[in-house]
């Protein structure tokens, strides 16, 4: 977690039976980290025109990976969370900054040390949109890129929910 590489871990149980008894033998582990899912979606939509951003379906809706490349987690001073942490090389142990993971709604805030990134604010735009619309899975949702211009580029926003109950996974994929 100090160096910004969140995931998931997937465990399973092993048993063997021995005089008709379960015995447990171990665990067998697969981690998953965030940044797997950020680079697979930028290998496959790079010198496209959709870009894909997929973050936890329960509020506050936590970044997992985006195309743009945007990072899941920020490292932050631990005395004002609206700070980026200064010192880059600096453990998250020593009790100066803390590693806070970035929402949806967050990609309209980009830090100075975030690099800013426009389709990040037009993915933030399109979660405000399908939230307020109540995600439908059915309808396009649309936004302007620049909401005060008469002429401006339209986006279309989808989403979908991905569930995997007995993994207890949720998230939502928007694809603009």
């Amino acid at each position: 977690f100090d160096d910004l590489e969140i995931g998931i871990t997937y465990s399973e149980p092993i048993y063997s039976e021995i005089d008709e008894k379960k015995v447990f033998e171990g665990v067998v582990c697969a981690d998953y980290t965030f940044r797997d899912i950020t680079k697979f979606l930028l290998q496959n939509y790079i010198n496209t025109t959709t870009t894909v951003a997929i973050y936890e379906a329960k509020e506050p809706h936590f970044i997992i990976g985006t195309s743009t490349g945007s990072k899941a987690a920020r490292k932050v001073l631990k005395e004002n969370k609206a700070l980026p942490c200064p010192y880059p090389d600096v453990s998250v142990s020593d009790n100066t900054c803390d590693v806070i993971r970035v929402s949806a709604s967050d990609l309209l805030q980009t830090m100075p040390d975030d690099g800013y990134v426009p389709m990040d604010t037009i993915i933030a735009r399109a979660f405000k949109q399908q939230r307020d619309a109540g995600f439908p899975e059915d309808e396009l949702v649309t936004i302007k890129e620049d909401e005060s211009a008469v002429q401006s580029a339209i986006y279309v926003s989808q989403t979908e929910l991905f569930d995997l109950p007995d993994a207890k996974l949720t998230w939502r994929i928007v694809i603009l």
